[in-house]
């Protein structure tokens, strides 16, 4: 029996979808198949998948005059740049930017599939390049969405496409057996982590700067330290750069060293769940005020140890919050701003706090309602049927799950006509 060829592209986006061809590569190392990965990422390289290299993918890089390119000029260089890859590819796996990813079928060889992965939103005619990136996606045979929420907002657009939902593959996390309700710190007082980019849509400044207010308040917050686990590449982005600035202008003006704690952390390579999960191990709660995301593997990793979470439900995360009294999810709508947004997110804060404070949390709760929607084996199993059981995999959805939940014929067809 030959070996399943698969062409992995991870477009244009950013560390997120890295995790992602990561993850995959770990499963596929264990499964019989031939993996090329294609990175049009101008600043990705080998080193960063060095922990993943015993997955005996090859890796293809684009030329360095590419890399030179303008941003506004790389996109159409890539669609035109004469890759030297095989043209017998089973299954072609997209993640992310669509626009690159639709030429790169003609890698296909007799029969073979491509499936596109959307991680962070979904696309709408009305927002800038909408009807662009839904033609683009029309082109794959399959879709793939990271959270439900995702998918539920793509299925008007695609009605007839075949559609699942794949968390980002996790591996294998056993209960928190060691692990209380209540503050872990003897102290009492709260340990609270933020564990994303320092960037500017995530709002760590905005945590900081609110840090004094809420700790000296009265409170389930009362005397709460604040660790920021970030990133030593947080400076890689003008942007970036700039929150960092703010974060430690804030640390000096307000006096808050020692209780608000920049960590320096590459979260990489094959110590990075030994890391995690002494991170995990000192934190009562995961914080995530961001305005922009997908599914954060931050917050579904921490559920997995039995930590609680506080986040807005922006992309995704709204669906943490489905019937888990351990997570907070505060309402999110772009269209309101900041301010009503952070006030839901502070309210939601205090609230959980208020829940670790009276030891109403509950990590083995926690543990087993991610791992029944999230855990390793849950996700193992739909990346092995949609890499090695791929005609069939479509097929199963199309006849089942994308007729459920399509919209009503009118609907349906209006969603198609949009896309013409």
């Amino acid at each position: 029996m030959t070996k399943r060829k698969i062409l992995i592209s991870g477009g244009l986006a950013g560390g997120g979808i890295k995790t992602i061809v990561k993850n995959v590569l770990q499963l596929l190392a264990r499964e019989d198949a031939e993996v090329t990965v294609l990175s049009l990422q101008s600043h990705w390289t080998p080193e960063d998948f060095r922990d993943v290299e015993g997955s005996g993918a090859r890796f293809v890089y684009p030329k360095s005059p590419l890399l030179k390119l303008p941003h506004g000029a790389k996109i159409e260089a890539i669609l035109t740049w004469p890759l030297r890859l095989r043209r017998d590819f089973d299954v072609l796996y997209c993640i992310g930017h669509s626009k690159v990813h639709a030429p790169l079928r003609k890698f296909l060889g007799p029969g073979g599939l491509s499936i596109y992965h959307e991680v962070v939103e979904a696309p709408h005619p009305d927002v800038r390049d909408g009807s662009a990136k839904i033609r683009d996606i029309m082109v794959h045979d399959g879709i793939v969405a990271t959270s439900r929420d995702i998918a539920e907002r793509m299925r008007p657009f695609f009605p007839a496409k075949p559609m699942t939902v794949i968390p980002s593959l996790l591996e294998h996390v056993p209960a928190p057996v060691n692990r209380r309700p209540g503050p872990v710190s003897a102290d009492g007082k709260l340990n609270v982590a933020y564990l994303s980019r320092i960037a500017k849509q995530k709002f760590p400044h905005w945590l900081v700067a609110r840090w004094k207010e809420w700790t000296e308040r009265p409170g389930p917050l009362q005397g709460a330290r604040l660790n920021l686990y970030a990133s030593t590449k947080a400076n890689e982005t003008k942007d970036s750069a700039l929150v960092l600035d703010q974060i430690l202008r804030t640390i000096q003006k307000d006096d808050l060293a020692g209780q608000v704690i920049l960590h320096r952390t590459e979260f990489r390579g094959e110590d990075r769940m030994e890391k995690l999960r002494a991170v995990f191990a000192e934190s009562d709660l995961i914080a995530l005020p961001s305005f922009y995301e997908g599914l954060p593997l931050s917050l579904v990793e921490a559920m997995l140890h039995g930590v609680p979470i506080v986040a807005l439900a922006s992309g995704g995360i709204a669906e943490l919050g489905d019937d888990n009294p351990d997570a907070e999810i505060a309402d999110f709508l772009l269209s309101d701003g900041h301010d009503p947004n952070f006030a839901r997110f502070e309210a939601a804060l205090f609230r959980i706090a208020e829940r670790i404070q009276s030891g109403e949390n509950d990590p083995q709760r926690l543990h087993k309602w991610t791992n029944e929607r999230y855990g390793y084996e849950v996700a193992r199993a739909r990346w092995v049927r949609a890499f090695f059981e791929t005609d069939e995999f479509l097929a199963a959805l199309r006849n089942e799950p994308v007729r459920q939940a399509s919209k009503s014929g009118d609907e349906s067809s209006a969603a198609a006509a949009s896309v013409s």
